[in-house]
């Protein structure tokens, strides 16, 4: 058996995407992941983003647990990591417009999780047993970690960052 699943949760789990927010990942599995006021960053771009992000998940759940198949789980994962690359392009322009001092470390993040949701994909695909689980888990730390982690940061670095701006203008 093909191991590669297992590997993305294990990468979830120990590499929080912030060394200073502990992992949120402790949710029990039967738990539902929803959008609350509490992982707002403060940029309204990206928290639309995280929204829909959320909205895919929860969609991605419900599809696995009322057993709608795999057409309709495998079009919204399809639709999942189509969301996540762009998202993951405006918050690169933005990093790179704002010369982000964390911004490769931010951007190997967003390189990792795409690389990990593929493999998990490819397993789906094939049928591996557990994939639509681990799918979720994966999708669900990873998420809620980044934002809370990474994607604070890169919020609270763009306020100083206008703030800098408006006293120098």
């Amino acid at each position: 058996m093909d191991e590669s699943p297992r590997l993305a949760i294990d990468f979830c789990s120990s590499q929080s995407g912030s060394e200073q927010a502990p992992s949120l990942c402790s949710d029990p599995p039967d738990s539902r992941l929803h959008w609350d006021e509490s992982l707002v960053t403060g940029h309204a771009g990206i928290d639309n983003d995280h929204r829909y992000l959320y909205h895919l998940v929860d969609d991605y759940e419900k599809a696995i647990e009322t057993e709608q198949g795999n057409a309709v789980a495998g079009q919204v994962l399809c639709d999942l990591a189509t969301y996540a690359a762009g998202h993951f392009e405006r918050e690169e322009a933005l990093m790179r417009r704002i010369r982000f001092p964390e911004a490769d470390a931010h951007r190997a993040e967003h390189d990792r999780f795409l690389a990990s949701l593929g493999e998990l994909v490819t397993a789906y695909e094939i049928g591996s047993p557990g994939v639509p689980g681990d799918i979720l888990a994966f999708v669900r730390c990873w998420l809620t970690d980044h934002l809370v982690g990474w994607d604070r940061r890169l919020v609270a670095f763009l306020t100083a960052h206008r703030q800098q701006e408006r006293q120098a203008g």
